[in-house]
């Protein structure tokens, strides 16, 4: 049986997880009482993160800490592992510098390769994990919103009308691609998705080939733009027929705009 149990008292099931507890219970949270808690939120936007700064709360002591990934989600994230790193008698300053450096590839990973625009990939792959990206980001300044992503092939609709319900929501762009579509014709999985926007003040761009979709994006990006690719985070490969291609989209991201970047001081 554990010894020590840390919960998150914002959690719908927090209560009746504490009620049945049979060992020492730590408690962190932003909206409820707990033992630890986050307040004096703060966002910061720079060309390579997305962060988001707090005051930490304790028993003993406030202090300040800041992460390099956005969202309410990241800040409970971090409280969680402050109170382990407090249980295991970890050191304060080295909690607040680890949380500075604390990043998880394809999860909200900025790519710093636009001057003028924050490029984004991440891992979002169903209606409720993109829905809780783009209203993340939203918190942060830009101009447009865009999103390029699909659906996986073979697989239920109900995927499909999820994520496209919620970019036709949250977005200003949407770029409609292949996410994975094996034996399945992307345009159809395209078309399903597209369902979602009629009525819809987003506009639809329908591009079936995904690294053509990518150099899209990346070329039209006009300034203040928040471009969110999702649906691929960390994966490096397109599964297609069975088979699983070599597929790197950040690599093709980079290699796009560092030709657009040239072809704009050559015209300047």
């Amino acid at each position: 049986m554990a010894k020590h149990g840390i919960i998150n008292a914002d959690d719908e099931y927090a209560k009746d997880i504490i009620k049945v507890a049979t060992c020492d219970v730590e408690t962190f949270g932003i909206e409820n009482n707990a033992n630890l808690t986050a307040n004096n939120i703060r966002y910061s936007k720079e060309i390579d993160s997305l962060g988001v700064s707090f005051d930490c709360n304790t028993k003993e002591e406030t202090f300040p800490c800041f992460i390099c990934s956005p969202g309410t989600f990241s800040i409970y994230n971090s409280l969680a592992v402050i109170a382990v790193c407090k249980y295991l008698d970890v050191k304060k300053e080295i909690m607040i510098d680890a949380l500075k450096s604390a990043k998880v590839s394809g999860r909200v990973e900025v790519l710093p390769i636009l001057p003028y625009a924050t490029v984004i990939v991440d891992y979002a792959h169903n209606g409720v994990s993109l829905e809780n990206i783009l209203q993340t980001l939203k918190n942060y300044e830009h101009d447009r919103l865009i999103c390029l992503f699909g659906s996986v092939g073979g697989r239920t609709e109900i995927r499909r009308k999820e994520l496209g319900d919620v970019a036709a929501r949250e977005c200003d762009l949407a770029i409609l691609t292949a996410d994975n579509p094996d034996f399945e014709d992307p345009m159809n999985v395209i078309n399903d998705i597209a369902q979602s926007f009629e009525g819809s003040s987003c506009e639809v761009i329908k591009i079936a080939d995904r690294e053509e979709a990518i150099k899209y994006a990346i070329r039209n990006a006009n300034k203040g733009d928040m471009i969110v690719f999702a649906g691929k985070g960390h994966e490096k490969y397109q599964l297609i027929n069975g088979e699983k291609l070599p597929f790197d989209e950040i690599a093709i991201a980079k290699d796009e705009a560092k030709k657009v970047i040239e072809e704009k001081e050559l015209l300047a």
